[in-house]
């Protein structure tokens, strides 16, 4: 049993090719990356992406929905306030 698994341990091992990637490879996906994403800026540690969305017209109904949860939060918490007041 011993010797079997010896070849089978030996066949496998050198079966398995020496794949390397490709440095030229490497640059044209970079390239093609940059033409496809113009657009695209890293910015780090920016919250400018979080407030052109705020004051963008995308996602209207969501940022409405959001406003009116918050004013809703607020009436009520202000009510419940003048009722233990009281």
């Amino acid at each position: 049993m011993g010797h079997n698994e010896d070849l089978f341990r030996s066949a496998v091992s050198n079966d398995i090719p020496d794949i390397r990637p490709s440095k030229a490879i490497e640059e044209r996906l970079n390239y093609y990356y940059t033409i496809k994403q113009p657009q695209r800026k890293l910015h780090m540690n920016s919250f400018g992406g979080v407030f052109l969305w705020l004051f963008s017209i995308k996602s209207l109904g969501l940022k409405a929905s959001l406003a009116s949860v918050f004013l809703a939060y607020f009436l009520f918490l202000e009510i419940l306030k003048v009722d233990l007041i009281t």
